[in-house]
């Protein structure tokens, strides 16, 4: 998608994302949720990423979870979505980050 600077990264805004494709853990940056056409989609960045590539995973209530706040997130392959996703991301977020 397109590039951010970070900073320091609190504890708490880090999730595991598990890549199925390559059987390993991606801890990641909580960034933003944003809601377009009634879902709800989870923007983040990986932690150890050098180039400030986010990635936009689809949020999906864990109705076998006893937490109501619970969610399995899946990958966006429909680029239209992706794009409408991201332009809400910054637009929501032009005073936090330095898109560039």
């Amino acid at each position: 998608m397109a590039d951010i600077e970070k900073n320091e990264i609190p504890e708490e805004n880090i999730i595991v994302l598990f890549d199925e494709e390559e059987n390993k853990e991606i801890p990641c940056e909580w960034l933003d949720s944003v809601e377009y056409e009634g879902k709800q989609y989870a923007v983040v960045i990986p932690v150890d990423d050098t180039d400030g590539t986010v990635l936009i995973m689809e949020m999906i209530p864990d109705d076998e979870s006893d937490d109501e706040e619970s969610w399995l997130f899946a990958g966006v392959e429909d680029n239209d979505v992706l794009n409408k996703v991201y332009d809400i991301f910054r637009e929501n977020n032009a005073d936090e980050f330095d898109f560039e």
